[in-house]
């Protein structure tokens, strides 16, 4: 093995223009991977270790006699917080009827469509395995509609449903999430999922690929040239029916990601960029946390980030209509931000947390808010190992499977089975490679290099989330409906 000296994170801070994270060295992450498998293991690596045994595939998810596409038979649930308003709920009608039609088709399968609010939400704290439990669940066995809908979506903040609860959950069932600052956003969106599906809408199948670098910046050269391009190539050699395109380098600014969602708006965009954070207090928190940033940045060390550089909410056409479309942005707090982050390495962002409250990023809410099925995101930074090995070598194949199952008309919860899987994985192999480590004094620059590899990329595969009901789908043209 050649040893990986340097692991990269994608993220700029936007107040100074400086990395996020910097080059981490194996040796400084090793620190923090082992202290924190020297505490006793979580709950959830035990169901992660079940997840790997038992499934060598997305559709090991759910019962082997149930078909994942089919509400009826895989089931759908929503779950409030407890602080959500009557209001919201009411807003939220369009959607939850059509999916109680879809799941509950007789009375036999009346339970298949759930409602969880009240005393049978989850508590403010309360933990997945309590919830689950409570609600008389094993925990860690594949999903059964006869116990718990395989969909789930989440209705509230993360302050109260926290990325925790929701990442977790996610081990074991398809969740999406939703929060809105507003009611009309929630209606807005509960009619246009409605009307999509109630007219079986359909859209081109285009797939767009944006990818911007600039002079001097590694993390997007990694991602504009090691990333997208493989993948890219890939998925127009799996998928001949579909048109794919790449926006790649110096040309992928801020104007042309405007003109592409204004003018003519892919089915599917995939975004690999910078995500920007912006500490408390700043005048763009929240606003522009998880703005993309654009090839108009002029690279490090230009200072503070310009609006005029990256593309967040407010550049996006109050009047666009993405009905029928899916964005996966690969960028640091692309779908929200942690109150606390998940990385405790050396160069801490803050000398406090990231955010005085968690929250969900605003690009993806107004993108949802335009018409988008769904977004799937990151909370939190996301780094190089999620698509380099540890010789330095592309490996898409995640990212690969993630959009094939999108492209070919699975629902969005099922296709990110192929990221869960990921994760699952990694906490798998990173105990066995760790648990002989614990007791050595000295470790070899493979040992190091190999755990620091899998500590960074199980914290950054856990951190894809899905924004949206977890049960849309794109309906291409060509696709016949289940």
């Amino acid at each position: 093995m050649t040893p990986i000296r340097t692991l990269y994170a994608s993220g700029v801070d936007g107040a100074t223009g400086a990395y996020l994270s910097g080059g981490l060295s194996p040796s400084a992450i090793f620190v923090h991977a082992r202290a924190g498998l020297e505490r006793p293991p979580a709950p959830v690596f035990a169901e992660l270790r079940k997840k790997v045994d038992r499934q060598t595939k997305a559709d090991d998810a759910l019962r082997p006699d149930r078909n994942a596409n089919a509400l009826d038979q895989a089931g759908w649930g929503v779950i409030f917080a407890r602080d959500v308003a009557d209001d919201v709920y009411t807003a939220l009608r369009p959607l939850l009827e059509l999916r109680q039609r879809q799941a509950a088709t007789s009375s036999k399968t009346a339970h298949y469509y759930r409602e969880f609010r009240g005393d049978n939400a989850p508590a403010s704290n309360e933990s997945k395995q309590s919830f689950l439990i409570r609600h008389g669940l094993e925990v860690g066995m594949p999903a059964d509609p006869d116990y718990m809908p395989y969909y789930l979506l989440l209705v509230g903040s993360p302050e109260n449903l926290p990325f925790k609860f929701q990442y977790e959950l996610d081990v074991e069932y398809a969740v999406g999430r939703l929060w809105f600052p507003t009611v009309d956003e929630y209606r807005h969106y509960a009619e246009s999922v409605a009307t999509a599906e109630n007219e079986k809408a359909q859209v081109a199948p285009r797939a767009t690929f944006f990818a911007p670098w600039s002079p001097g910046d590694e993390p997007t050269r990694l991602s504009s040239e090691r990333l997208v391009p493989p993948l890219a190539q890939k998925l127009q050699n799996d998928r001949a029916d579909w048109i794919v395109e790449s926006i790649v380098g110096t040309t992928a600014t801020r104007k042309c990601l405007g003109d592409l969602l204004t003018n003519l708006p892919p089915a599917l965009l995939f975004a690999a960029s910078h995500g920007l954070y912006f500490p408390p207090g700043h005048a763009r928190h929240p606003n522009d946390l998880g703005a993309l940033l654009c090839a108009d940045w002029p690279g490090p060390d230009h200072g503070a980030i310009e609006p005029a550089w990256s593309f967040g909410a407010d550049d996006l056409d109050a009047q666009v209509d993405l009905r029928g479309t899916m964005a996966v942005h690969f960028a640091c707090f692309s779908a929200g931000t942690p109150r606390d982050t998940d990385f405790p390495h050396e160069d801490q962002l803050t000398d406090g947390p990231l955010a005085e409250h968690p929250t969900v990023a605003a690009l993806p809410r107004a993108l949802l808010n335009r018409g988008a099925l769904a977004v799937i995101g990151h909370i939190d930074r996301t780094w190089a190992t999620s698509f380099l090995t540890d010789r330095d070598q592309p490996q898409v194949q995640v990212f690969q499977g993630l959009l094939n199952q999108l492209m070919t008309g699975n629902r969005v919860g099922y296709a990110m089975e192929v990221m869960n899987l990921r994760y699952a994985a990694l906490a798998t192999q990173l105990t066995a490679q760790m648990t002989p480590l614990l007791n050595q004094k000295v470790q070899t620059d493979d040992e190091l290099s190999r755990s620091a590899e899998l500590w960074t990329g199980l914290n950054d595969a856990r951190g894809y989330i899905v924004l949206g009901d977890p049960a849309v789908k794109i309906q291409p043209r060509f696709a016949k409906t289940p």
